[in-house]
Parts: C-alpha cells; structure tokens; sequence
C-alpha cells in the first residue's frame, strides 16, 4: 500500500489529518516493489492506537527519499558496484563455492560483503534473483511481517541498519574515487527501507551520520567507524550508531529518560581500546587492533547496560555487542544516551536466523512491559539475495514447530 494511502487510512482512523510529504523533497520512488500476493501471505496488519506515528513515517519517508536523491545525484553508484562485482568474481573463479576474505591495501573485505553488493542491483529491479519459494520470505517481508506481529502486542519495532565499510569508504574499491557531494553509497538499501515504510515499518538508515563522520577528528589517530581487517564497526562506530538511535527512541510519545545518569551509575572515559579477532573471522583475515573511542565504565570494570525487564530490547547479530569487554559496545553507549539499561539478544554470525530463533523461544512473562524491539541488521544482511523461513514470534507455547525446535516456529502460509 502506498504510505500516503496508508497514512490516510490511519489518521482517518484516529480521527486527524495526514501530513503531507515536505515540498522541498522531490517524490523519487524506489523500483522496489513487494509483492501484494505475499503480502497476505503474512500476519495481518495491525492498525497503531498512536497519533505521532503517521507523522513519524511520513518524515521517515521525506529523509529516505532525500538520502536517495543525494545517493543518485553523486553517480558512481554503478561503477561501485561494478569494481565488487569485480572483486568477487576474482575470488569465486578461484575459489568456487568458498567464502572467505580479500585483501585490499590495508582493508580487508569479506566475500559475503562483496557478493551482497555485487548482486544487489537485482534486488533494485523486482527480486529477479529470488523467485518465490513457498514458506520463505525475502529481508523485506520479514521486516514487515514483524512489525505486525509486534504491532498486534503493543510493542513498537524499529529497524536500524548500519552501513558496511564499503559504502562509507568507496576509495576501497574506488582509487579514482573524488568525494564532492557524497552520501554514501549503497541506494538499494534506501530504496528497501522506502519499501517497507510504505508498508508501515518504522526504520532509519544510519549513513547521513556516518558519512558525515566518516574522517576522524583527529588524523594522527586514524580512528575510523570501521575496524580494518574486520566487518565490524569500532569503538567510536558503535557509539555513534547508539547516538542516532537514541534520538530517534525519543520521538515515540511514551519515552521519558530513565534514572541512569553519568558521574553516578557510570563515568565516560576516553581511552586506547583493543580488539581481539578471534573464532571464524579470524580463519578469514581479521586481525588484532587498537583504536581510540569513549568507554563506558562502573569503577575500572566496563558499566553493567543489560536488564531482562528493560522495556527496549536490542537484537542481532555481534555488531550490538563488539567491543563489550571495554564498555564501548552499541547497547551500552545507548543505555547511557537513554538512561535505560537494554534487553538484548545476540547471535554471532546469526543475524538473520538464530536471533529469530532466540526471539521466537522467549516465554510470555519475558515479553511483560516491553514498549520497543529494535532490530539491529547491518546492511551486507539487509541486502543479501536470500529468502528465510518465518518466524511466528509469540505462537502458544507447544504450538506449530517447522524445524523441530518448540515453541515459536512456523512454516509459512497465512495467518
């Protein structure tokens, strides 16, 4: 459904006018289109009881569309593209069927990362690549079925997707590379979340930040958002994604910050922070390294953010909590924005499917008063060419089980 179509229906239902789209934002809308016919094939939608949301979404929409036009407007969008493409046949012509790393000067890019952008024109023109399975869905339709299920609780859902090294660094791959007017690469992913705001999902992209913020303030120090060797963001990555998404959790009407306040829960520290590479990302290039960020600390030992019964849960895969063992982790930096501390689950290298799973497994009393999820999806999943099952997030206990697990599982179909 079309969002202004969808606004109107809502404020008709609460009884107020729609807001109109800014006039200063042209009206670009993204070839992403999804498909009416699966659309019903999910949850039912789920009319909000909140005033303030049509309002959210239409200036979600104006900022989607104006970061679109910005990513057009700069014109290389292509030719980044293409020099993945290239990357990434280099390698799977040498390693067929492989994933596995490649290095680039002092980066090193992981295949996934390569193939996700590679192919990502295919998702910008109608999903080619993903023709219909029964009883899987596409990253968007998941996001939309989500928002439903989570709607029909009461709880709202934020999507957040942090960019990859390469769309904020493009001189990667791009040696030629000017930046006058950038704003990031990766449009599909602009356009994806266009998508599923029409379809009432609230999201943001955090790239405008993080183009931005891209150089760091200090040159000598070479703190980037993105660890080198590593997928991850660093230290000062993770604390500017927590501080974007804090403000936009103060837009939602029923926010108040919480109690926790610096120079008494906690202390802010500016210090050197290590990381250690370890386990499967080790096996493909990344490697041990030091950077400068801010640490949020109790004493010498790194601030306790994590609370159970915290009305905001956190999940996703290990970019929530990468660097944690220094106190300089997204869900801790955003417990000290908010002055809450964080539900959170996590899967490592899960992102797509296991934190489904470990959402999907929770019992009733551990859903009780909670007023926010946000998923936290790096951008190389958002975008990757992949259908995955569904996940009936609050099914009855012992109910539907499609892959043998218990509690929370479904096959697909409609609701």
């Amino acid at each position: 459904m079309p969002v202004r179509c969808a606004l109107l229906l809502i404020t008709a239902w609460l009884g107020q006018e729609a807001p109109e789209p800014s006039a200063s934002v042209p009206e670009i809308i993204g070839t992403i289109v999804l498909p009416q016919a699966e659309l019903t094939g999910i949850h039912p939608a789920v009319v909000r009881p909140d005033p303030a949301r049509p309002t959210r979404l239409a200036t979600q929409r104006n900022e989607l569309v104006a970061l679109l036009a910005a990513m057009q407007r700069f014109g290389t969008q292509d030719a980044w593209i293409d020099a993945c493409r290239r990357r990434y046949e280099e390698w799977d012509a040498a390693h067929p069927a492989e994933s596995g790393a490649v290095e680039v000067g002092e980066w090193t890019l992981t295949t996934a990362l390569l193939r996700a952008i590679a192919l990502s024109p295919a998702q910008a023109n109608g999903n080619p690549r993903l023709p219909k399975e029964d009883g899987l869905l596409t990253m968007l339709l998941t996001l939309v079925d989500f928002e439903r299920q989570f709607a029909a609780q009461g709880i709202d859902f934020l999507v957040v997707v942090v960019p990859s090294k390469l769309t904020i660094h493009p001189e990667i791959v791009l040696p030629d590379w000017k930046s006058d007017g950038f704003a990031g690469m990766g449009a599909t992913v602009v356009e994806q979340l266009l998508a599923v705001t029409d379809e009432g999902v609230e999201a943001m992209a955090l790239h405008p930040a993080f183009v931005a913020q891209r150089n760091p303030a200090d040159p000598a120090k070479d703190d980037l958002l993105f660890l080198k060797s590593d997928p991850h963001w660093t230290a000062r990555g993770a604390e500017l994604g927590a501080e974007q998404v804090a403000r936009r959790i103060e837009q939602f009407p029923w926010f108040k910050r919480g109690a926790l306040k610096e120079g008494r829960q906690f202390r802010v520290v500016a210090k050197e922070i290590k990381y250690t590479a370890g386990g499967e990302l080790a096996s493909k290039g990344s490697r041990d390294e030091t950077m400068h960020g801010r640490a949020v600390l109790k004493g010498d030992a790194p601030f306790d953010c994590l609370e159970a019964k915290s009305p905001i849960l956190v999940f996703g895969d290990s970019y929530a909590r990468v660097h944690h063992e220094q106190g300089a982790d997204f869900v801790t930096h955003l417990s000290r924005f908010l002055g809450w501390k964080i539900d959170c689950l996590f899967a490592a290298n899960g992102g797509q499917r296991q934190v489904r799973q470990k959402l999907a497994r929770r019992e009733p009393g551990e859903w009780k008063g909670k007023r926010l999820a946000i998923w936290l999806l790096p951008e190389q999943l958002a975008i990757a060419p992949v259908r995955i099952d569904p996940i009936d997030l609050f099914a009855p206990a012992g109910g539907d089980a499609a892959d043998g697990e218990g509690r929370g599982k479904s096959g697909g179909g409609k609701r």
